[in-house]
């Protein structure tokens, strides 16, 4: 008989894990599946239990549904990563000059994914910008974990995010 290895382990075990939270929203809230998997997959819960060496897999699946909704209803917020691309509407526009648009790591304080790029969508329009795209969006703490790359100073940045909550940018690329 063949041993899975770890990752399969977890995997199978995140995967149940999973399954078992969409049918609790679905039961709790009377959504649809679409709704509850929606829900599932944008909770601050879902990069931390991806991650297979903080093994919150092994939790059972009525415990991380407590989590998740303790997590979606209170004020923990999370930090949230993502780079994001911005065009400008008008040249010698008043944060970027006169370019056609630009590059920049950024993070903000958010419940969820969606959370963070709609405060980010709100954000560009204030500054007379137009949001193209986030990408490689996760919490500042999977990225640490992960040892992705954010920038040194955006990493200081995030200390007195946690204090004030408002986006902060690392130097933005302009093209």
């Amino acid at each position: 008989m063949i041993q899975p290895n770890h990752h399969q382990i977890a995997t199978y075990l995140t995967d149940y894990a999973l399954s078992e939270l969409v049918k609790y929203v679905m039961e709790d809230t009377g959504s649809s599946i679409e709704q509850a998997m929606e829900k599932v997959y944008n909770s601050p819960l879902m990069d931390i239990l991806q991650d297979e060496e903080g093994e919150l897999y092994v939790q059972s699946p009525a415990y991380l549904y407590e989590l998740m909704n303790i997590q979606m209803t209170s004020k923990y917020k999370d930090i949230w990563f993502g780079c994001l691309h911005v065009k400008t509407r008008s040249r010698n526009n008043e944060l970027l000059g006169d370019v056609e648009g630009a590059y920049a790591q950024t993070i903000a304080k958010a419940h969820n994914k969606d959370e963070f790029v709609s405060l980010l969508k709100e954000y560009t329009l204030n500054y007379d910008l137009e949001y193209v795209e986030l990408e490689d969006i996760s919490t500042l703490q999977y990225r640490l974990w992960n040892q992705l790359p954010v920038s040194e100073a955006l990493l200081e940045e995030a200390k007195s995010l946690q204090d004030y909550g408002h986006i902060r940018f690392s130097t933005f690329h302009t093209y």
